[in-house]
């Protein structure tokens, strides 16, 4: 895979990186591996279409449709996202231990219900192992067809606003299969980067409890 484009994210707990790549997600690099590789799909859909990701899982022998039929969470009426579990010796040569497939039209319009493939995370994310790298194409914009310009900003914005509230991803990475698509998303994902506002890193605070319960 080849780096495109970053930009980083500051929290009090470390910085957190959000990268454009090139390449392929049906065949992740072992150095560039991940914990969660995140897919789309229309409700209850995993068709193997030979243009989708979900296609190309398939001929690299990960079926989506098997491991629909065992989730481990399912939280799509909430989250429009439900979590597999992991691929055990499999992860080795694919370079993602699991997959969190994202079905928006559960509950909208994909971009506007993107931010939820962050919130979904929120109670797994501690879990053994921890999930602290993702990756992702553009989703929704394949077979369900959402427009590269409807799509791109709503996801940057909601993995920006997310990460900095705290969500421990410290890698996402967004890959594009197609050279010329990539560079699109390239100059789009720049453009985004250089108007995302500076912030200082926060300061870590120390509190007496975590939690106050009324």
């Amino acid at each position: 895979m080849v780096l495109l484009e970053e930009f980083a994210v500051e929290h009090a707990t470390g910085t957190r990186r959000v990268e454009l790549f090139h390449g392929d997600l049906s065949k992740i690099p072992h150095d560039e591996a991940v914990d969660v590789l995140v897919v789309s799909a229309y409700p209850d859909d995993y068709a193997p279409t030979p243009g989708s990701l979900i296609g190309a899982l398939h001929r690299e022998g990960i079926s989506v449709r098997d491991l629909a039929q065992r989730k481990s969470v399912d939280l799509r009426h909430a989250f429009a996202c439900w979590l597999s579990e992991d691929l055990g010796g499999a992860a080795e040569r694919v370079g993602f231990r699991r997959i969190l497939c994202f079905e928006p039209r559960f509950r909208g319009a994909p971009e506007s219900v993107v931010g939820e493939i962050f919130q979904s995370l929120m109670p797994v994310v501690h879990g053994s192992p921890p999930i602290r790298t993702l990756a992702m194409p553009l989703v929704a914009s394949g077979d369900q067809g959402v427009p590269v310009e409807t799509m791109l900003t709503p996801l940057l914005e909601a993995a920006a606003r997310w990460l900095a509230l705290g969500l421990p991803i410290e890698r996402l990475k967004i890959v594009e299969r197609s050279e010329a698509k990539a560079r699109d998303l390239a100059a789009r994902f720049a453009a985004f980067a250089r108007d995302l506002p500076a912030t200082p890193r926060p300061t870590r605070r120390s509190f007496s409890y975590d939690v106050f319960i009324s």
